[in-house]
């Protein structure tokens, strides 16, 4: 299983992910809303949203995966 790493910020998304494979998880990234969105539908399992102070985005997210189902 696979867990996405959704953040613009590079370096804290490269932070994450380290401390997510010290874990033994392993992982992909999206810096922006649309390689989110298509890495979701098509290769993820678990998401991981980490879009800080950005609601609208997560919520855009959840709706577009809600109407493809």
């Amino acid at each position: 299983m696979k867990i996405l790493v959704i953040e613009d910020e590079q370096e804290l998304s490269k932070s994450i992910c380290q401390y997510l494979a010290n874990e033994q998880f392993s992982t992909e990234t999206a810096y922006d809303f649309n390689t989110a969105f298509e890495k979701f539908l098509y290769t993820i399992m678990l998401v991981l949203f980490l879009i800080l102070h950005c609601q609208t985005a997560t919520a855009c997210i959840f709706k577009r995966i809600k109407s493809r189902r």
